[in-house]
């Protein structure tokens, strides 16, 4: 039941987010054509005039892709919305799911679309920004490329710098599956508690959550300082905990969520 409900919700917010997506590639490939039709002139007061020309519509095209990028992330959110507290949530509320299944879907395909967006938006400005140098000289990021190749290589495994760099990946990664599960939960507990004004209490949920989240984190953290050595030590330091407090947070947001829908179910 888990994947059906799943199949549905990404069918549902896939076609919502694919044309902003679709409209965020053409984008950068028009800005990527420009800018190497730029680099590429061999005359330096051609190339220096072609660059005024283009430079305006270059910026506005990557803006263009940074808006797109965040009103697919938003329409994800939107669509959670619609589809549990409006008319439509009638629907999905009497289907014959549990309560954790039906919310542990709507956080699963959230967190797939999501990652799907980060992933397109990613691409689309690599190949706005850095396509057109990549093409117009090769060899200047093969050596930018070696250079970083051979940095990894020389950290060994199990060394301080190697530990600070998978605790920021695994930071990383918590912090945004975190972020979902603040936005989703705030809409959940904001629709449940104020039921006439959804919009506004979701909002003004996930301002206390926020504020409470990062007071929490703010003040954990400095507890520990003072037993970090280093500058690269409070990093790790900090990333650890950060990681650790992501993880219980997101934990307690959840489980006050599924109670929010189950209270939701009862009225």
């Amino acid at each position: 039941m888990l994947k059906k409900v799943m199949k549905y919700d990404l069918r549902a917010s896939w076609r919502i987010c694919a044309p902003l997506l679709l409209a965020s590639g053409i984008v950068a490939v028009v800005c990527c054509a420009l800018m190497y039709f730029t680099i590429s002139l061999s005359d330096l007061e051609s190339m220096i005039a072609a660059m005024l020309t283009v430079m305006g519509f270059y910026v506005i095209g990557v803006v263009a892709i940074l808006i797109l990028a965040i009103v697919a992330y938003f329409a994800v959110f939107v669509r959670y919305y619609r589809s549990m507290f409006t008319d439509e949530g009638y629907l999905t509320m009497v289907l014959p799911v549990k309560t954790s299944i039906l919310f542990g879907a709507k956080v699963l395909s959230a967190l797939v679309m999501n990652v799907i967006i980060c992933a397109a938006a990613i691409a689309s400005f690599l190949l706005a920004v850095a396509a057109p140098m990549m093409l117009s000289d090769i060899s200047e990021f093969s050596q930018i490329w070696r250079s970083l190749s051979s940095m990894l290589t020389s950290i060994g495994i199990g060394s301080t710098e190697s530990v600070a760099i998978a605790v920021s990946i695994i930071n990383v990664i918590v912090s945004f599956v975190e972020g979902i599960i603040i936005v989703m939960s705030s809409i959940t507990i904001g629709s449940v508690l104020i039921g006439r004004y959804k919009i506004v209490g979701s909002i003004g949920i996930y301002l206390a959550v926020s504020f409470v989240h990062s007071l929490i984190m703010t003040v954990c953290e400095s507890m520990f300082y003072s037993y970090a050595i280093s500058s690269l030590n409070i990093f790790v330091l900090s990333s650890a905990i950060r990681t650790v407090l992501a993880v219980a947070f997101s934990a307690l947001l959840y489980f006050i969520s599924l109670r929010a829908l189950k209270y939701k179910l009862n009225i």
